[in-house]
């Protein structure tokens, strides 16, 4: 049976997408993925993967049309996207498409990708974890990873002075990298700077996989509501993530060994790129001694 997946647009959304695929996978012979660049990268060395298509023009129609040519028919199509687009590509590729609709559909958003991956093929699947196949990288010392970007927005961020206080207080008996993407070198030097011993930058150096491999490594990791979040809990990585205005009940990290950590306020979660009350007091009150009370429950 061959089936082609078209993937969530986000690294985050996709690796918690893994659960599922990994079960799609299984049932597959051949696999074909679709998706954004940084998604497909995450993805491309699952078992049965034999072609990607990276899609970089979204929301168009004649568009869909010459990728769904490209890539031929299929026996299943399924696409983790509920775009009007993602709903043609799959009905054009597949003999049998599904298309990602979170009605009827409860939980955290791994359970929800299990349960629409189970109605696509019309059975029940043993519910697993969360899964990413690079091998993790093997560091010489015990490393803490830094994660202060977050592409959804600025409400997201925690700020540099507060990520260089925690390093402070740990001290140079760990290593330190900081990691982030393009545009978000800025955040990681301002953090490098402020802090009194040489740490390893990272930031805007790293190709999906590379950044895998790093994070799959670590001691331990901070970081706020990001992608990045997502890869550590699928290698179990402890992890401290800093939730603001965002919704921690459905994109926590998926780990046992994560540790939220966040304010109660009437105003969160917001779920805005910016604050819209101008204070951003949901990220300003989540003081590093907060944070580093939480280190003392992971290392």
């Amino acid at each position: 049976m061959k089936v082609v997946i078209e993937l969530p647009t986000w690294l985050g959304d996709t690796v918690m997408a893994t659960e599922a695929l990994t079960h799609i996978c299984k049932a597959a012979d051949e696999v074909v993925l679709v998706g954004s660049a940084v998604a497909t990268q995450a993805i491309q060395n699952f078992p049965k993967v034999r072609e990607v298509f990276v899609d970089t023009k979204k929301y168009r129609p004649l568009s869909t049309l010459a990728l769904a040519k490209k890539i031929g028919k299929a026996d299943l199509a399924l696409s983790f996207r509920s775009h009007i687009f993602s709903k043609l590509l799959v009905q054009l590729v597949g003999k049998r498409g599904f298309w990602y609709d979170k009605k009827g559909l409860s939980g955290h958003q791994v359970q929800m990708y299990h349960q629409f991956a189970e109605s696509a093929f019309g059975q029940k699947f043993p519910f697993g974890s969360l899964k990413l196949h690079y091998p993790p990288t093997n560091y010489p010392r015990p490393t803490i990873g830094i994660n202060p970007g977050a592409t959804y927005g600025d409400a997201k961020r925690w700020y540099p002075k507060y990520f260089a206080q925690v390093i402070e207080e740990l001290g140079p008996k760990y290593e330190y990298i900081i990691f982030g993407g393009p545009g978000e070198e800025a955040i990681a030097k301002a953090i490098e700077e402020r802090v009194s011993f040489p740490i390893k930058n990272l930031a805007g150096k790293t190709t999906i996989p590379q950044l895998i491999s790093h994070i799959a490594g670590l001691h331990a990791f901070l970081t706020n509501d990001s992608g990045p979040m997502h890869v550590a809990a699928a290698y179990d990585v402890p992890t401290i993530a800093l939730f603001g205005p965002t919704d921690a009940t459905k994109t926590s990290p998926f780990s046992q060994k994560a540790r939220i950590v966040r304010i109660e306020m009437a105003c969160a979660p917001c779920m805005r790129r910016t604050c819209p009350l101008k204070h951003h007091e949901c990220m300003k009150e989540l003081t590093p001694q907060l944070v580093l009370q939480k280190f003392k429950e992971i290392i």
